[in-house]
């Protein structure tokens, strides 16, 4: 989002929420310059009212109760959950939803379109070409088995106490050998992919020659992240 990003109710609606610069946010598109949208959000458990309405001037937080945001009018709170942690305890989480203009967006600030841009057009080493992705977007970062994971988790459609479904998984090798990118919303496009396969829903974008084993490796990865 951009600073004070609005969201509404509608296409051209009502603002519901505001949030701020660079918050990361779930989306998906509804029209052409609209999208739908969904945010995460932590807010003091004694503001809720009994009908899981937000009132006008509620705090909005992000798991770290650093404010993110603020209701501008009533919007309705779905898959409330109780919040468990140091200095949480008069705190829930919920999931808001509305619709985003593009235009309160950052250009190619959607995951799929990031990566595709920084890989896009100039040579050297994919994992620096990747390093401005990997510090903008909220990724977390695991090794297993010889391979490293750059895992995007998808905490904003949903609620949970703790297991949330990737949205992007990078997968890599050795010094910065971009293997294959998982997605949950779509193949990436370069001229360096060498081939694309698609498993219930889920789009592999595959960055080198994949064979029996390669293809094995990569998906008993992608099941790690898959929420029981």
């Amino acid at each position: 989002m951009k600073a004070d990003g609005v969201f509404v109710d509608a296409i051209d609606g009502e603002e519901l929420f505001s949030l701020k610069d660079s918050t990361f946010i779930w989306t998906e598109k509804a029209e052409p310059l609209w999208y739908r949208g969904a945010k995460r959000v932590l807010f003091e458990e004694k503001m809720m009212t009994p009908d899981s309405l937000l009132p006008i001037g509620t705090k909005l937080y992000n798991d770290d109760l650093e404010e993110i945001g603020e209701v501008i009018n009533p919007v309705r709170l779905e898959e409330f959950v109780d919040v468990e942690g140091f200095r949480k305890s008069q705190y829930a989480s919920g999931i808001l939803r509305g619709y985003v203009s593009s235009f309160e967006t950052h250009i190619k600030s959607r995951p799929e379109d990031y990566i595709q841009d920084a890989l896009e057009g100039r040579r050297g080493n994919v994992a620096t070409k990747l390093e401005p992705v990997l510090s903008a977007l909220p990724f977390e970062t695991d090794v297993q088995g010889g391979y490293t994971v750059h895992v995007l988790y998808n905490k904003d459609e949903h609620n949970s106490e703790d297991a949330f479904p990737f949205r992007i998984l990078l997968i890599m090798r050795g010094g910065g050998v971009l293997i294959s990118v998982i997605s949950m919303e779509g193949y990436i496009e370069s001229e360096n992919v060498k081939d694309t396969s698609e498993d219930f829903g889920r789009y592999f974008t595959w960055f080198q020659r994949r064979n029996d084993r390669l293809e094995e490796d990569v998906q008993d990865l992608m099941y790690n992240y898959l929420p029981l």
